[in-house]
């Protein structure tokens, strides 16, 4: 029938999100296309009543279409559930955990490079002061008593384990010039640590107030000392100088090793064996041809 709505097309029309227009004035049957035909006059109240209800019956059917297609997973309302809220902060707290342990190992990795500069430096400075001050010896000899007797020797006391000498300590380390040096193993906070005592040289043959001598920590820790000295004629090494039972005849005539070689362990990372080559001084080698001026007969 003309001019009245169906309710059975409402309802499929809303199930499939579609609304029907909101009524209009109703056509008389026979009107030509086009031209609005005079209807049966309504009252203006009815007609305005009329017009509202098809709005109300407008957004009804608008939100039950809403509904439906969000039912059908067809529409996506603004918000997000609480699942989802929580899916993305675990999501997050993965990621924060991955960076986090990548940013530590990061730090650890740093900090090892770092330590293995310093230890590097430490073992060339300290491999450079000992190449320094056992690299100028002193063979001033001086009276000593050795086997109940009265003998000239130079102040070198060598053991497997500490070397005492007099040598030419570096300007950079206090006043430089001649110093009274030892070479040794000794406590200290976190462990045995080697250890370069120095002290001025005072013209005595020897000298033992090691503990009120300045100190130098080459290596920490350091569990091990090991010194052995070459023999210049023989080529062999001895872990006492002058070697037992070599009389002082065949001693060279500086009456000092050749070479002192330096094992040391416990640093990390390791020390490798250093040897060293003593050449004494000047003006101490006896063997040394001092140069004459103004002639000589």
């Amino acid at each position: 029938m003309s001019g009245v709505s169906d309710p059975y097309a409402s309802a499929a029309g809303a199930r499939e999100g579609r609304c029907p227009p909101p009524p209009g004035r109703p056509k008389v049957a026979g009107a030509p296309s086009g031209l609005s035909a005079a209807a049966p006059s309504l009252p203006a109240q009815a007609w305005t009543a009329r017009r509202g209800a098809g709005s109300d019956r407008a957004a009804a059917c608008k939100a039950s279409a809403t509904r439906a297609a969000v039912q059908r997973g067809g529409m996506f309302l603004g918000g997000f559930t609480l699942v989802e809220v929580l899916i993305a902060l675990a999501l997050l707290s993965l990621l924060m955990l991955v960076l986090s342990g990548a940013l530590r190992a990061m730090g650890q990795v740093e900090e090892r490079v770092d330590q293995r500069v310093e230890a590097a430096d430490d073992y060339r400075l300290a491999t450079q002061l000992l190449g320094d001050v056992l690299g100028r010896v002193s063979a001033r000899r001086h009276a000593v008593l050795q086997a109940g007797s009265t003998a000239q020797a130079p102040f070198f006391e060598a053991t497997p384990g500490a070397l005492a000498w007099v040598g030419i300590m570096p300007a950079r380390y206090g006043l430089g010039g001649r110093h009274y040096l030892r070479l040794a193993l000794e406590p200290g906070a976190g462990g045995s640590q080697l250890v370069l005592r120095y002290a001025p040289w005072t013209g005595a043959a020897t000298f033992s107030a090691w503990a009120q001598a300045q100190r130098l920590v080459l290596a920490a820790p350091a569990t091990a000392l090991t010194l052995s000295y070459l023999e210049p004629v023989s080529g062999q090494w001895s872990a006492l100088w002058p070697p037992p039972g070599m009389p002082a005849s065949a001693l060279p005539a500086s009456l000092l090793p050749a070479a002192v070689a330096i094992q040391v362990e416990g640093p990390e990372p390791a020390w490798p064996p250093l040897v060293i080559a003593l050449v004494p001084t000047r003006t101490s080698d006896p063997s040394a041809n001092m140069g004459s001026f103004g002639g000589s007969r």
